[in-house]
């Protein structure tokens, strides 16, 4: 039996940089002030949607960060949408025609992008009629014979992304000597913005992409080649042989190309 899963996460609705669409406010005013940015990455999400159907999925994983949040070092000066309100039901707008009839688990994101008084990623999960685990999710996928341990952050090698992977790998190996009820087949992590997959003989670790573009934030800028973000998503195909990684393609290519916002040329001097 293959299974069939797309991987969402980290799609930051309320960012000038991040998804976005138009929203009523309070008023029942309605709002459809999007940013250049924010307009390709709603191009590229409704893209995404439609290449998953061509291959089809029973299952949507969302890997937390799915709203902004208050902006609070900035006092909300970075914000698209300051009304949290509004980002989760943007979040629960976009997500709601593709995970309807669909099985729906999350786990918790950055303490950052939430709010002080309530989780987002909680509320757009049950909003949607999902699952929302905490901060660590262990799934069983029926029929295939494999387990997923999904969070949304975990530490990267202070060099290469694969190394923080490789450890962690090791580390679920090390653990074998505990006899846990069910081992690890895949961890998932999100988080980073970033597409990377590897495997051993037991297990496999991915690092989800995202849909937010760079961001002027001080770490981000110190590596700024490093950092800047995969976007999109993917879709698992799971069954008792192994774990396939599916990518969307864009013009022949891997994900959806990125285009500089924030860091764009501003022109000769």
């Amino acid at each position: 039996m293959s299974r069939k899963i797309a991987v969402i996460g980290d799609m930051h609705v309320g960012s000038p940089v991040g998804l976005f669409d138009q929203y009523k406010d309070d008023d029942g005013e309605w709002h459809h002030d999007h940013t250049e940015a924010n307009r390709k990455l709603l191009e590229y999400w409704h893209e995404f949607w439609e290449w998953a159907e061509t291959i089809g999925y029973d299952t949507v994983l969302l890997l937390a960060d799915l709203c902004e949040g208050n902006n609070r070092k900035e006092f909300g000066r970075n914000l698209k949408i300051a009304d949290l309100d509004a980002q989760t039901g943007v979040a629960t707008r976009l997500l709601e025609p593709h995970t309807r009839g669909k099985k729906i688990y999350s786990v918790s994101g950055s303490k950052y992008h939430d709010s002080l008084d309530t989780s987002l990623d909680r509320k757009v999960t049950q909003d949607l009629g999902g699952e929302f685990h905490g901060l660590l999710s262990h799934l069983e996928i029926e029929g295939t014979g494999h387990v997923i341990q999904m969070a949304h952050g975990s530490g990267s090698g202070t060099m290469y992304r694969e190394s923080g992977a490789a450890r962690e790998i090791m580390f679920m190996s090390m653990a074998a000597d505990k006899k846990l009820a069910h081992d690890v087949h895949l961890m998932i992590r999100g988080h980073l913005h970033a597409y990377h997959y590897i495997e051993s003989e037991e297990r496999a670790y991915l690092y989800n992409p995202g849909w937010k573009l760079f961001f002027p934030w001080a770490p981000l800028v110190k590596s700024y080649g490093k950092n800047l973000p995969t976007i999109g998503a993917v879709i698992l195909d799971i069954d008792y042989d192994g774990i396939r990684v599916i990518k969307p393609r864009y013009r022949g290519k891997p994900f959806y190309p990125y285009f500089q916002y924030y860091d764009k040329l501003r022109g000769s001097k």
